[in-house]
């Protein structure tokens, strides 16, 4: 029973994505994930419910793993969507 709880909880991203997509208020919200990240397949989850119940979020993956070289490159690609630059055309440093 608990596990089911917790699968409806504030603590579940895939609830909380769930919960907010229809909120106007709801919190932007970019995904990143590197095609060798060992937490691929989850991030491919939360994608496919992000989008099917249209939350609107941005989603970017390349080749990568979960390891600093490909974060230092999303963590600029976080702060250029936060401060609404363009994804593509904005140069990493």
């Amino acid at each position: 029973m608990e596990k089911q709880e917790n699968r409806k909880s504030g603590k579940n991203p895939l609830f909380l994505v769930e919960k907010l997509a229809k909120d106007e208020n709801r919190p932007r919200l970019i995904q990143f994930c590197g095609t060798e990240d060992f937490l691929y397949e989850n991030n491919q989850k939360f994608r496919k419910v992000a989008e099917s119940n249209g939350y609107g979020h941005v989603y970017m993956e390349g080749p990568g793993d979960h390891e600093w070289p490909y974060w230092d490159k999303m963590i600029q690609r976080a702060i250029q969507f936060f401060l609404n630059l363009d994804l593509q055309t904005t140069k990493l440093y």
